[in-house]
């Protein structure tokens, strides 16, 4: 019998764009003979679905009454017009949504109510990743190398001198909850630390700033449980002629040239596997699911921990191509993955049988309204 997967992505986001890419790519991804597919996009509080949904066309000008709402519920997917009919029983939600309510543990929380498996991290570890800043201190807590850096509230003195005398010069400012490089900027002086303060505040009410490597080459690695063991990929070097990888270089310039890549990376074999491992023990440190992605900095021989990305864009197919594992065997994979997840919680004991209530009530410890 065919398991019947929502994709669903979209979202409030700056990434909402990189996220429609995403879901068309891994629907038309998936095997018809093993599932039906249903798209399922997010937008403004509400999930559609409809056929048109599988054109890209439909985003340029979203047209909502062309589509049917549909909510989830107790494990089912319903149409908001028919809430009392049985509804479709979804095996799985293929999550392809990228920053945002989609990534920060938020649409997360929403399918563990629902009842239904999903194929990303948790709601605490995509909250935690989600947030460059508290990323940054549970890393330092776990002991990875990670670059000096100060967090920032909107509001709070930026004293230029005390930044750059914790980080040094120049320094780079970042949103906290954003990614694929929007609102990002290299400060060299106090007048372009105005500025990219200016500018990251525009879109997070909290920045990282964090020591700029001058010479150094940034390596990607992605990770998923695969037959019951973690696997890394081999590592890619994004390539730009940029001082940082910016959101032109991942998308604009991926689509209208060929993409600026080394796959593999041409580092060293120690190098390499020293990048895997620490990919690996990440993967288990921060208890991920599904296809993750960590970004790395290479500094002469240091290596540091950048970012952690839990639904990295095109879920990070292609950084396992060369080890055999195509898009249908991935997705296959993290949707039987997230099935067994599922199912291994729901055997644990979640409710414990006592009469306390009984007691409380009539007691003249119970708060007034338990008398009643």
């Amino acid at each position: 019998m065919k398991k019947e997967i929502a994709v669903v992505f979209g979202g409030k986001s700056c990434e909402h764009d990189i996220s429609v890419i995403t879901a068309l790519y891994v629907y038309n991804a998936l095997n018809a003979q093993k599932y039906n597919k249903h798209a399922v996009y997010l937008r403004d509080g509400q999930f559609y679905s409809g056929k048109k949904l599988e054109e890209l066309e439909s985003y340029i000008d979203f047209k909502e009454n062309s589509f049917k709402k549909v909510i989830f519920n107790n494990g089912c997917m319903k149409y908001v017009n028919k809430p009392f009919k049985a509804g479709i029983k979804i095996d799985c939600a293929l999550l392809c949504a990228h920053g945002g309510e989609g990534e920060n543990g938020a649409l997360q929380g929403y399918f563990e109510v629902c009842g239904i498996p999903y194929t990303s991290c948790g709601v605490l570890a995509s909250g935690l990743c989600m947030d460059k800043v508290m990323c940054k201190y549970m890393l330092k807590a776990l002991g990875y190398n990670i670059l000096p850096y100060v967090a920032l509230h909107k509001g709070q003195q930026q004293s230029f001198e005390k930044i750059a005398e914790k980080c040094g010069l120049p320094f780079i400012i970042k949103p906290a909850r954003l990614g694929s490089s929007i609102g990002i900027s290299i400060a060299n002086d106090k007048k372009q630390a105005e500025e990219g303060f200016k500018l990251a505040f525009e879109y997070d009410n909290k920045v990282l700033v964090e020591k700029c490597l001058k010479n150094f080459i940034e390596i990607n690695c992605a990770a998923m449980r695969f037959e019951n063991e973690i696997v890394a990929g081999l590592p890619e070097r994004p390539l730009s002629d940029n001082a940082f990888l910016s959101y032109e270089d991942k998308y604009i310039n991926y689509v209208k040239y060929q993409p600026k890549r080394e796959y593999p990376a041409k580092i060293s074999k120690e190098k390499t596997l020293e990048i895997q491992r620490l990919t690996k023990r990440l993967y288990e440190d921060f208890e991920m699911s599904g296809v993750v992605r960590i970004d790395y900095l290479i500094d002469g021989e240091e290596i540091y921990v950048n970012e952690i990305n839990t639904i990295p864009g095109s879920l990070a197919h292609y950084l396992f191509t060369k080890q055999g594992i195509t898009s249908a065997k991935l997705l296959d994979n993290i949707i039987n993955q997230s099935i067994k997840e599922k199912a291994e919680k729901d055997k644990l004991i979640s409710s414990f049988c006592s009469n306390v209530l009984a007691h409380y009530k009539g007691s003249k410890n119970a708060p007034p309204m338990l008398n009643k």
